[in-house]
């Protein structure tokens, strides 16, 4: 693929309900290609709609201009002064485009202008891809009492593992990126 133009835009409301279909067929897709290494149950209408702390602020889309079709998001929530990743998909043929970068960048700014601390991702125990994907970009790997930390922090009831969380769903990675060492690209 030769090099697409890309839109990227808050996550409003009306833009979830333009790119429905776009963002349920995404997670249909990654499902398909990655199984439980992302994960077992592709969201639907009832998950995407559902209202979370900061979603609506701290949520992106990218779309091809083109095609006008949704080809990646980012699902944020807010908890206290920090945000979660629920979600983070970028359709295969629009890899290596700087969406997730692109993502990440917009969101770092934007927390780092409303003065939150962290930005924290759970990821499948068994997804080193994803996992090493978010440390080799400056993402700490929590790790016992930083582990603690998120767990409380999220109000969570899973179990401390030492190096991952264990929970009815299964184990998970948690990785933190400190919001206040975010420096835009130039």
């Amino acid at each position: 693929m030769t090099n697409p133009t890309i839109a990227v835009a808050t996550l409003t409301k009306p833009v979830l309900a333009r790119y429905m279909d776009d963002l349920i067929a995404l997670e249909q897709l990654i499902v398909a290609e990655l199984g439980t290494l992302y994960d077992e149950h592709p969201w639907g209408v009832p998950e995407f709609e559902m209202d979370l702390p900061g979603k609506w602020d701290y949520s992106w889309c990218a779309t091809d201009t083109d095609t006008e079709a949704a080809v990646g998001f980012l699902v944020i929530s807010r908890f206290g002064d920090n945000l979660h990743a629920h979600r983070m998909i970028v359709h295969p043929k629009y890899r290596r485009h700087g969406i997730a970068r692109n993502f990440l960048e917009r969101h770092f700014a934007k927390a780092q202008a409303a003065g939150l601390d962290y930005y924290t991702a759970q990821v499948p125990y068994d997804n080193h891809a994803t996992r090493d994907w978010y440390i080799n970009r400056g993402f700490e790997l929590l790790r016992n009492d930083t582990l603690t930390w998120y767990l409380r922090a999220r109000e969570s009831t899973d179990e401390n593992a030492g190096d991952h969380l264990v929970a009815p769903e299964g184990r998970s990675w948690v990785v933190r990126y400190a919001i206040e060492a975010f420096t835009p690209s130039a």
